[in-house]
């Protein structure tokens, strides 16, 4: 029971994101801070998630220094470990339009270059994957299937002669 126990809780803190979205600011922070009490029991992006929706949630009841707070943490992580995760390019676009409402533009051109930055990292590994797959599975595929079709006609070639030569003797 107490998997599930930890399951529900999980769900319960992911359905923040969804709430966000649909302006139900307050659920999705009781969702979040539901959830965390079981933090410890949740997979390793779990932190990153909920900093990154909790910035959200403070940054959209008017918080905004707390909101960015949580989500400076995600860019610390990243700027530590150089680990690209799908949040980074979300978190430096809200950073970006932060700064940039705030007049910063040495901060707003720092955020802005490691957007790039990931982006970048993450179209050359969408670039490397779609490569390999192309490689280890669409082309050796299609190699195969090219060679039973030419066994295919080879033996429907024999086949039409066979008849053809049979035909010819019956005559």
């Amino acid at each position: 029971q107490a998997k599930d126990s930890v399951a529900y809780y999980e769900f319960v803190s992911k359905t923040a994101a969804p709430l966000l979205l649909k302006n139900r600011v307050r659920s999705a922070k009781d969702s979040l801070l539901k959830g965390d009490r079981y933090r410890n029991y949740f997979g390793s992006g779990y932190a990153r998630y909920y900093n990154l929706n909790l910035g959200k949630y403070y940054i959209t009841i008017g918080d905004t220094k707390r909101g960015i707070a949580f989500l400076q943490k995600i860019d610390k992580e990243y700027s530590e470990t150089k680990l690209i995760q799908p949040e980074l390019t979300e978190v430096y676009d809200v950073l970006i339009d932060h700064y940039r409402t705030a007049n910063n533009t040495k901060e707003q051109i720092n955020y802005l270059n490691k957007l790039i930055e990931v982006t970048d990292l993450i179209n050359s590994k969408k670039q490397k994957i779609k490569s390999e797959t192309k490689e280890g599975f669409i082309i050796p595929n299609l190699v195969e299937d090219k060679e039973v079709e030419i066994d295919t006609l080879k033996s429907k070639s024999t086949k039409d002669k066979k008849q053809m030569w049979g035909t010819i003797f019956a005559l």
